[in-house]
């Protein structure tokens, strides 16, 4: 949920941060390890021999990244044709232009270790207790509420990317929780050496039973998807949700941890459900290189509130956007309309969730082919609130969703590293990395829970979330002039909606 540091997880996280302090704990961890933790591998699930007489005690978490049905018994998975993607897409080759993508937000140096988007990619997850924070030992197994987390992304890739996850039985930590907590300041960067050293003992630990090269998926020396999932109350301070890099460089079975998510097992209990997935879906998006598109930090940047929670990576609800998957290589192909001055045009968009097709807009219908993903455009999406990921989310009927995407990369320097990075985020730059362009309202800042999310007032003051229906383009409503948003060549109208394509009239002014 916080922002990951791009400037700690550089040069592949040589950053001692006062390491002399971390080796001589994992020094003493060492020392004092007596063997306790004890498994025995069985059905991708590592169990403690401690607590055999309990079964399999971590059931519920194996089901919230492994399922492939919900609770009600429902498959959590699609069918993805590769060859039928956007081939339902009627228009005409001189009004569009077929942009082909070849670049993705993983060449960028902060996500130079990050977890591949593509093929079959296995995960480690360790649950992890403390003496004064012992877990229950219940052999319970609820399935997600929601989706798994294997099956929200094999979905939201439309097929591309197969995760399976190994789960670790309760591992039992060697001090309080609160020594590794005194380890951290109340700050975010402060916490994470604590954290640090939590990861360095579960894996010194652990590797003695495990092989951790199995977790190197992309043989690359670093393992690729590693999630601590603590017992302990969650407070916001150093118990929360997170993903970060640890600190010290210490190799285990061949490979480095490199990348990790901290999370309490408590999110699974969020909303009063038996296992909500959706903390460990929003912090997995991370491990990709995606970045948090709500504003933590409403005294910075431009202020206007994220994408007012209707984003996996604003508030962890629903599909991921058309420019994430862009950016994840999960749809390498966008449509630019290309009109003359003072054309009309009438397009069907077919539904977004089955098809990946989206139309981008650029003023002068220019579109620099080496900048690719990285530069300044507009994408039109057609969301269906029934498809896997969106239903039962937020909206609740389908429309249309016009983001404003400034992706443009700038170099950095910083702690004598030099480095490319994306220029705009939506938190703390005064230009946001993607705005939701909404239809019919203007957006106002308001604070909810631990985000800071917008909401929008209509002409006769009543109050609505961004992340509602009143947002979305529908049956009859035209975006009107875009020109204070920079899309000064073009507006549309919505003449149809069914449940397979949009007709929409684009005029090029």
């Amino acid at each position: 949920m916080k922002k990951f540091v791009r400037s700690i997880i550089l040069a592949s996280f040589i950053i001692s941060l006062n390491g002399c302090a971390i080796n001589d704990f994992f020094a003493t961890l060492e020392k004092e390890y007596t063997g306790e933790n004890e498994y025995s591998f069985e059905d991708g699930r590592y169990i403690n021999k401690k607590h055999a007489d309990t079964g399999k005690s971590i059931e519920t978490l194996y089901n919230a990244f492994n399922a492939k049905t919900n609770d009600k018994n429902e498959s959590l998975y699609d069918i993805y044709d590769e060859d039928s993607l956007y081939s339902s897409i009627d228009y005409n080759s001189e009004k569009v232009k077929d942009i082909n993508l070849t670049r993705t937000v993983q060449e960028l140096e902060e996500n130079k270790y990050s977890t591949p988007t593509k093929g079959d990619v296995r995960g480690l997850v360790v649950p992890i207790d403390f003496v004064d924070s012992p877990a229950s030992f219940a052999n319970n197994a609820y399935m997600p509420s929601y989706h798994s987390v294997t099956s929200y992304y094999y979905n939201s890739s439309y097929g591309k990317l197969n995760m399976s996850f190994d789960v670790v039985d309760w591992f039992r930590m060697r001090k309080n929780s609160s020594y590794y907590e005194k380890l951290s300041d109340d700050d975010y960067y402060g916490k994470v050496p604590g954290v640090s050293a939590i990861v360095l003992e579960v894996l010194s630990s652990l590797s003695k039973y495990i092989d951790l090269s199995l977790y190197d998926n992309d043989k690359d020396g670093e393992i690729d998807l590693l999630y601590i999932i603590y017992n302990h109350k969650v407070t916001g301070n150093f118990w929360w949700a997170f993903h970060y890099g640890v600190f010290e460089r210490k190799k285990f079975d061949g490979v480095y941890p490199c990348k990790y998510v901290f999370a309490g097992y408590s999110f699974l209990n969020e909303n009063n459900e038996h296992c909500n997935t959706k903390t460990y879906i929003h912090e997995s998006g991370h491990n990709f290189g995606l970045i948090d598109y709500y504003d933590d930090d409403m005294t910075l940047g431009s202020s206007k509130g994220g994408l007012g929670g209707a984003d996996m990576m604003d508030c962890n609800y629903g599909d991921h956007n058309a420019y994430s998957k862009m950016v994840l290589g999960w749809i390498d192909k966008v449509f630019l309309i290309n009109l003359d001055n003072e054309e009309s045009y009438r397009f069907k968009l077919p539904n977004f969730s089955n098809t990946g097709a989206i139309f981008m807009f650029t003023n002068n219908n220019t579109f620099n082919k080496d900048d690719d993903i990285f530069q300044e455009y507009f994408l039109l999406e057609y969301y269906d609130c029934s498809s896997l990921l969106n239903k039962g989310e937020l909206f609740t009927t389908n429309g249309l969703i016009l983001y404003h995407i400034n992706g443009q990369t700038e170099t950095v320097t910083e702690n004598n590293l030099t480095y490319k990075t994306l220029k705009y985020n939506n938190s703390t730059t005064n230009i946001n990395l993607i705005d939701k362009i909404n239809h019919g309202y203007q957006t106002s800042i308001f604070p909810f829970v631990s985000h800071e999310l917008s909401y929008l007032y209509s002409k006769s003051s009543s109050k609505h979330l961004v992340a509602d229906d009143y947002g979305l383009y529908q049956k009859g409503n035209s975006s009107g002039d875009l020109s204070s948003f920079g899309l000064s060549n073009y507006s549309f109208y919505v003449e149809d909606i069914n449940g397979q394509y949009a007709s929409i009239i684009i005029t090029h002014k």
